[in-house]
Parts: C-alpha cells; structure tokens; sequence
C-alpha cells in the first residue's frame, strides 16, 4: 500500500527485444551465439514500474499502438501496479521498440525505434487533474521534448516536485530547453549526460561537476549516477557522493530507470533525499544482478532487507 504523493511519470513505454552475447559486436560484424529475449521497457514505463514497485501509486502518461505489443505492455504495466488510465492507444502508429544486445559484463548497446512514443502528446487538462501538492513528476527523454517541457510546466503550476532524467541526452539545449532544465527540483543525469549539458573540467571529480551544474543551468539539485561508482546528489550547499551498493552486475539494462523510479518514490513518501538517494542506489544495485528492464526492478521489501531498513 503507497503512503504519501502519487508518482506522475511521463514518457516512453517500449518493448525490450534483447540479444544476449558473449562481447558486443564491432561495427560490420555479426555476433552469433545469442540468446534472445522478449521484455517490457521504454525508459517511462520502467520508471514508473520501478517507482509502483518501491511502494508508490504510480500514475504513466504515455502512449502505444493498438498492436499485440501495445496490449502486452499495458497489461504488464497494470499487473505492476502502475494506473494506465492515461496510456493513449494511437491507431495509426505502432509500439515502440528497443533493440538491445547485452554482452557477458552486463554492459549494453541499445537502438530505439520510438513508434506511438513521439506522437504522444500530453493531456493538458486530465495532467493537471491529476497532479498536486505532495506528488512527484518524473520525465525523460524518449518522448517529443516539447511534450516533456509542458509538463516541467504544468507541473510547477500544480505545486509538483519536477525530476527530469535527461536521458538520452537533448539533441540541442536552446533558450526553451534551458529554462525547462531550470525548473526541475532534480535533475537526474549520468556522467556522459552531465557532460554534454555541461562540458567537464580537467581533473573535475563528479561531485564538483554536480555542484557546478547546479549553478551554471539553474535547477535546485542535481544528481549523477556513476554506475559502480554509485552517486552524486549536490545543491547550493554542497554535494554529497553515496557509493554504490556490492554487486555482481548481470544486466545494466533499466538500472539507471530503477535509480530514478525508486528515488521518486522515496520523495514522495517523505523521505530525506539523502534516504531516497541510499534507497535508489540499493534498488539499483539490486536490478543489475537480474535480466532484463521491468523484470529486475525490486519491491520495497527486498529494498528494505538489502538496505537493513526495519522490515514492517
């Protein structure tokens, strides 16, 4: 059962047609030897599953084809506990889909073919219904960039907190762009992500990156996911770097949607964002030892034991 905010995720929702291989294949060569696998994905949906999983009610606004995969990812999403009401069905468009390769270390390469995702266009009026004081509106960057820039908008108006994961990175940072970026209460980024809103300085550790970002593009907090090197959280204040939790990594794939969806999860609850940063980066830990994206993402009690939270 979800205590505090509701978690309004918007964004993607694809399905994972995954190639497990020894090594990832090198320009022009064909990698034989895989096994294949069929999941549910889109950086959106895994969020908002992630976050429904850490114990939030989780809200997605997003969009599939009426395809086979379109019901199959709606029915997966439901049965994850995440409320669909606002999943647009597009007829004229199909389903996204991801193709992914993922090599023995876990590491990956990833192509997506965006489908109903770019035609998605937010309902202002249903949004806004939807969203208040309290609640959490977690973004990213697999939908039309002008639908993501609406709703850091709406949800400002609504008293919302606003956590922007840019990823994959913006094609182009214009004057729209920025002052969307300046509106976020998080901005969730990795090491390359940061980098390319923000170039990095010779010999700059991760912690002062963060908290130079926070100054140079204007939103509140910015967080970096360092993979095994765990995380960053920094404001005016400072930063504060929180290493990883041990790992054996399997599949990288959904760790950083999991870092985000259980870290919305735990502000929306109340948590400190310190506590909600340890819980994410638990969480993630967590969904790299498992395959594939929503199959891995942890419930809130497995977050709790590996954390040593009081089990209730």
């Amino acid at each position: 059962m979800s205590l505090g905010g509701t978690v309004v995720v918007v964004g993607s929702i694809n399905t994972d047609l995954v190639a497990y291989v020894e090594r990832l294949p090198a320009p022009g060569e064909t990698a034989g030897g895989a096994r294949f696998a069929e999941t549910a994905g889109g950086k959106g949906a895994n969020q908002a599953v992630a976050a429904a999983r850490a114990g939030a009610r989780c809200v997605l606004h997003g969009a599939v084809g009426d395809d086979a995969y379109g019901r199959a990812r709606t029915a997966d999403l439901t049965a994850a506990g995440v409320v669909t009401d606002q999943v647009a069905v597009l007829p004229d468009r199909r389903s996204g889909l991801a193709l992914i390769f993922v090599d023995a270390r876990g590491e990956n390469q990833i192509a997506v073919a965006p489908g109903a995702n770019v035609a998605f266009r937010l309902d202002a009026d249903a949004f806004r219904a939807g969203v208040g004081p309290g609640d959490v509106v977690l973004l990213q960057n697999e939908i039309d960039v002008n639908v993501t820039m609406t709703a850091v908008a709406l949800a400002r108006e609504r008293g919302a907190a606003v956590m922007w994961n840019v990823a994959p990175t913006l094609a182009a940072v214009g004057t729209a762009e920025r002052a969307a970026i300046a509106g976020a209460d998080y901005l969730i980024v990795n090491a390359g992500e940061l980098s390319a809103l923000q170039p990095r300085r010779s010999g700059e550790s991760a912690s002062e990156a963060a908290r130079r970002a926070v100054a140079g593009l204007g939103c509140s907090r910015v967080m970096v996911t360092l993979g095994a090197g765990g995380a960053v959280l920094a404001d005016a204040r400072g930063a504060h770097r929180q290493a990883a939790h041990p790992a054996q990594a399997i599949d990288t794939v959904g760790a950083g949607d999991c870092f985000a969806g259980v870290f919305a999860a735990g502000i929306a609850a109340g948590r400190d964002p310190l506590a909600a940063l340890r819980r994410a980066v638990v969480a993630a830990a967590l969904c790299v030892t498992r395959e594939g994206a929503q199959s891995a993402m942890p419930a809130d009690r497995e977050i709790r034991r590996a954390g040593g939270e009081r089990l209730t």
